[in-house]
């Protein structure tokens, strides 16, 4: 089993709340190369959740695309696997998550403390598929226990065959900087291995630059994508020409409409719809105010009508 072979570098991250459906084909529209869904509990699958279940839904316009699951018992994980086999090109198993009710739960990046637990755990479900399996981790779980070259090795030797490295440690969170170095440090430890880079790409010249500075095979773009899904043409362009083609923000509001379209073919809520209209207004010129109204909306018709407004106000039609 390979990692499947991508015609871009610059893949779409899982994010929690999202890395939803439409976003993901948003993405692959605009130019990613690969998509991940949100990282998906593992007992919710296996206890039939229907919640966790719809998060794993998969359209078939975004291939190549991954199904991030997380957990801590190699059992649960493995029938989890077992059953969203088929249905994705890759299996990723998140080693790196810091949230505080997930790491209390001993899984994510709290996993990390544990490389024993983790070797069995790949172990367990590499051996379990046909599919490829895949991790995502950090740097370790605390600035003083940086294990990542390890906890890379032996997921790779016990049947990973690609990991991704959040360039942080647990405790940073998304604090500080991301450290590009260990993702040099990791590629040259494992030349054979693909080997992922992510944390801090916010601009296509950041995703350029990672590639060129750390040798990495691919790039994951998280908080950058989020609010600008433009960011892969941009960098794909950058990469391949050495300049992009800078986004009008009138383009974003088409980009929005876009996105809503998608949603509501997938049938997603309105919850989902406002955080990525949230999102995909920052950086536009007086948009802070819109936001600001669009917080305290309850549906779609309120969200377009202030959307209107505002465009029509502002010259962006």
């Amino acid at each position: 089993m390979t990692y499947p072979a991508l015609k871009g570098k610059f893949i779409l991250a899982p994010m929690s709340g999202v890395s939803d459906v439409a976003f993901r084909v948003l993405c692959k529209r605009h130019g990613a190369a690969m998509t991940y869904t949100e990282f998906c509990s593992a007992d919710g699958i296996v206890q039939g959740n229907a919640v966790t279940r719809k998060l794993f839904f998969l359209s078939d316009e975004e291939n190549p695309v991954g199904v991030q699951l997380f957990g801590s018992n190699p059992e649960t994980v493995r029938k989890a696997a077992q059953e969203v086999e088929g249905k994705a090109s890759v299996i990723d198993f998140n080693l790196g998550c810091p949230a505080w009710h997930v790491v209390q739960n001993n899984c994510g990046s709290a996993l990390m403390k544990d490389p024993d637990a983790i070797e069995e755990l790949v172990r367990t479900v590499s051996a379990a598929l046909s599919t490829p399996f895949t991790v995502k981790i950090r740097l370790g779980f605390t600035e003083h226990t940086k294990n990542f070259i390890q906890v890379a090795q032996r997921c790779v030797a016990a049947g990973a065959v690609a990991v991704a490295l959040h360039a942080r440690t647990s405790r940073q969170g998304y604090s500080g900087s991301a450290d590009w170095s260990a993702i040099k440090a990791l590629k040259q430890a494992l030349p054979d291995t693909i080997i992922i880079g992510n944390g801090d790409v916010f601009s296509p010249e950041d995703a350029v630059r990672m590639l060129q500075e750390t040798g990495c095979d691919y790039v994951m773009i998280g908080r950058g994508a989020r609010n600008n899904p433009f960011i892969f043409t941009q960098a794909n362009e950058l990469l391949t020409t050495g300049a992009y083609t800078p986004i009008p923000a009138e383009k974003k509001f088409f980009l929005f409409e876009e996105y809503i379209s998608l949603a509501q073919e997938y049938g997603l809520d309105y919850a989902r719809i406002k955080s990525h209209a949230m999102s995909l207004t920052k950086g536009i010129p007086g948009a802070k105010e819109l936001r600001e109204q669009l917080v305290r909306t309850t549906s779609l018709i309120e969200c377009q009508r202030l959307v209107d407004i505002f465009r029509t106000e502002n010259g962006y039609v």
